[in-house]
């Protein structure tokens, strides 16, 4: 991590938030384990830069972006956030069904990916799959705004504030 102390520190405190592994891959990594009652494992990735900054990184069940942060307390409040909302999630009959829609939007965006960049694609037909996201996108919106938001997730919704995502 930025150094010893600090990585030491999550260490610690990883395991005092139930962490299943810690493996430190080197002296600026950590893949840090978290396993669900329901077997479905967390995992997330952080490292430190040479500018001293911290990124976190979610690998399982599904990628999020790095996560600049500016100390450990921050990275910490962050995992315990998320681990609050997965540990709800998974109790959901629908979670194995959500977890089908994230791998499908990977493999799509990975498709598009490869379409676009091994091949000529006509402009209509990206218009047209443009199209189709957007209106996806309008109707998870329209639900979110729609759905009740669990009272257990808004109290940790809120410990969160001011972290800076790194693109």
């Amino acid at each position: 991590m930025a150094n010893q102390v600090s990585s030491d520190m999550l260490t610690m405190a990883f395991k005092q938030l139930d962490a299943t592994d810690i493996e430190t891959i080197n002296t600026k990594t950590i893949l840090v384990n978290f396993t669900l009652e329901n077997d479905t494992e967390v995992t997330y990735m952080c490292s430190a830069h040479e500018e001293g900054e911290i990124y976190l990184q979610r690998v399982l069940p599904y990628p999020i972006r790095q996560i600049k942060f500016g100390n450990t307390l921050d990275i910490l409040k962050f995992i315990n956030k998320d681990m609050k909302l997965f540990k709800n999630a998974s109790k959901s009959s629908n979670f194995p069904l959500f977890l089908e829609i994230i791998e499908k939007n990977y493999d799509i965006r990975a498709n598009i990916e490869r379409l676009f960049l091994e091949h000529n694609v006509d402009h209509d037909f990206l218009t047209e799959v443009l199209n189709e996201l957007n209106q996806v996108t309008i109707e998870i919106n329209e639900e979110n705004e729609e759905s009740e938001i669990l009272d257990e997730i808004e109290e940790a919704i809120e410990n969160i504030e001011n972290i800076e995502i790194w693109e």
